[in-house]
């Protein structure tokens, strides 16, 4: 099982600490084999990062003028010209465009990484004003109504729109009054965010 959350790499005798997943990518790329095995192949990388992931923080997919690589997984969605259907992550696109060749799929993971790494991140807010709120619950959406119909489930205090540059693809984020997100969904473009959020706020919110 490929779980490296805190890992130490002595180089030319100094320590270096491997505590985020892109500084691991970053080694993984020039030692491959000493992360993923003598027999790795391309799938061995996807059970390395998954496994990274399920034991990670968000401090640790984190890195100082990068996105948070949980992006990655759907920023690929909005970032290639042709894709090989939507419910599938970075290693189904990669390997789909690839077939059979391990050595391409690599190269081309830390190709789209690279140019991931460097997007800037672009954010606004809107605040669920009262007539938001209003229609997100008596509108024809019902993504709040639960099972016990007197009860309805959360309806956000705030909502955050994310965008990465050289995709497409867009993040909705519903906040509570603390500012925490307890609900987040993607969308391939603009225009399919601006519609669902319409669909549900009755074009009510105003973003900043």
């Amino acid at each position: 099982m490929y779980l490296i959350v805190f890992h130490y790499l002595i180089t030319k005798n100094k320590m270096k600490i491997l505590d985020n997943i892109y500084v691991i990518l970053d080694e993984m790329q020039k030692r491959k084999a000493m992360y993923l095995g003598n027999d790795y192949n391309f799938q061995s990388l996807e059970s390395f990062v998954y496994g990274y992931q399920l034991a990670a923080s968000d401090q640790h997919l984190e890195q100082s003028g990068a996105p948070n690589f949980g992006y990655f997984n759907t920023w690929i969605l909005g970032h290639i010209s042709e894709h090989y259907g939507l419910s599938g992550g970075w290693f189904w696109q990669i390997r789909n465009r690839n077939l059979n060749d391990d050595a391409k799929a690599f190269d081309d993971f830390f190709d789209l990484l690279s140019v991931f790494k460097k997007s800037g991140i672009y954010f606004k807010k809107a605040i669920v004003n009262a007539r938001a709120r209003d229609f997100s619950i008596t509108g024809p959406v019902k993504r709040y109504v639960g099972s016990n119909f007197d009860e309805p489930d959360q309806v956000p205090h705030s909502i955050r729109w994310t965008r990465i540059g050289n995709s497409t693809t867009t993040w909705i984020s519903f906040l509570d009054a603390t500012n925490k997100v307890f609900s987040e969904s993607w969308y391939e473009n603009e225009k399919e965010a601006t519609n669902a959020l319409d669909s549900e706020f009755g074009g009510y919110l105003d973003f900043f």
